[in-house]
């Protein structure tokens, strides 16, 4: 093989064209030669004489590559024989194959519509997945659109479409009547559907619908609006806002309302004890006093967390001493300008939160300097 000296263009002898990078200085048909053949000078392609026909019988187009037309050619590289005819005659063409739908068929025989649920969910007839407003479905023989069928049977399209997400098999996802809705009873004795009391009553259908789950008449389910902020109960021969029976008998106000309006006697709803207490509603502790509190106001109240106070209680401390024994650093005392105090102590008397002595102890300073107002040191002042 003869070369030139390397430069921008090909190293082979006569090849005018740019180098390719990274391709041994030679072009990009070289390299390609060498990388297919082993030898960039290798010439494989037939020249095709001028006014070559294809060689497919009964073609008489020109030769565009291994003595085939393009067309015969791209079947070549499609089928691996040039002769296959996979077009459909053109009265096939028009109908998809699927029996009794008329539409054009636009890929594998059948129309879009069966098409995508053959790729969707490996069956065309199947129809799963969304449904469109337009999409048809066959049943007795018959294909239409569901506003069709709606129309027919007098079911509505939104149903039949629920339906058939649902599972349901065709057959009864259209001809199914659709459920009579449930009709309730107010306090005047009229009966109307949820909907129309809604509207009436200005109280939404979710409103409705959850306080006839919780077991509340349909008379009070209907007529009652938003509950008061204080409604008064009658119990034990004693007259109270709902708030006062939720002191007394330790059971949140929200619950002894609930109650009333499902139709408890007053008596009942104000000292029977919920099943099951709500994390929403903390429970009261009864002081030494006779104050009833939460756990929260008794420790703000004494200076203390809640957490504190809590893991009193659960280490079997007494109601009464968990709640009057204030803080103590246990442990936590410093000696230092000839006073020895707490930790908290030297809090309140030079001013420097508990966090900063502490990591100021412990960095190295002395208890001196730790308690010290004094600008932030830099990394490399600090004691080693």
């Amino acid at each position: 093989m003869k070369t030139k000296p390397c430069n921008m263009t090909c190293v082979i002898e006569g090849c005018d064209k740019p180098a390719r990078g990274g391709g041994c200085g030679w072009c990009s048909m070289h390299y390609t030669r060498w990388r297919r053949h082993g030898d960039p000078l290798v010439i494989k392609r037939t020249e095709s004489k001028p006014g070559a026909v294809c060689r497919v019988d009964g073609c008489d187009r020109q030769i565009k590559a291994k003595s085939m037309c393009m067309s015969h050619y791209r079947r070549y590289l499609k089928y691996g024989d040039p002769s296959v005819v996979m077009r459909m005659s053109p009265k096939q063409e028009r109908k998809c194959r699927i029996e009794g739908c008329d539409k054009l068929a636009k890929l594998k025989g059948m129309c879009s519509m069966h098409a995508a649920r053959l790729e969707r969910n490996g069956d065309p007839l199947s129809l799963k997945g969304r449904l469109h407003w337009g999409r048809s479905v066959t049943a007795d023989g018959r294909t239409q659109t569901i506003a069709r069928w709606s129309r027919e049977t007098g079911v509505p399209s939104k149903v039949i479409r629920e339906r058939l997400r649902s599972g349901w098999p065709v057959a009864a996802a259209l001809t199914t009547p659709k459920q009579t809705p449930r009709l309730i009873t107010g306090p005047d004795g009229r009966s109307q559907t949820i909907r129309q009391w809604s509207q009436e009553t200005k109280l939404s259908e979710e409103l409705i619908l959850l306080r006839l789950k919780l077991g509340w008449p349909e008379a009070n389910a209907v007529a009652y609006d938003a509950a008061p902020a204080i409604r008064y109960a009658e119990a034990e021969g004693e007259v109270m806002s709902l708030v006062e029976w939720s002191h007394v008998s330790d059971i949140n106000h929200g619950t002894i309302a609930n109650r009333i309006y499902r139709g408890w006697p007053e008596d009942d709803a104000v000292t029977m004890p919920p099943l099951y207490p709500s994390p929403h509603h903390p429970p009261l502790i009864t002081g030494p006093d006779g104050r009833k509190q939460t756990k929260a106001e008794w420790a703000r109240e004494i200076g203390i967390s809640s957490t504190t106070l809590g893991n009193r209680l659960k280490a079997g401390w007494s109601i009464a001493e968990a709640i009057t024994t204030a803080r103590v650093d246990q442990g936590c005392y410093i000696t230092a300008f000839g006073q020895t105090l707490t930790l908290g102590e030297w809090t309140l008397k030079t001013g420097i939160s508990r966090a900063t002595i502490r990591r100021r102890l412990k960095d190295g300073f002395a208890p001196e300097e730790a308690l010290k107002v004094c600008r932030y040191l830099k990394r490399n002042e600090r004691r080693p």
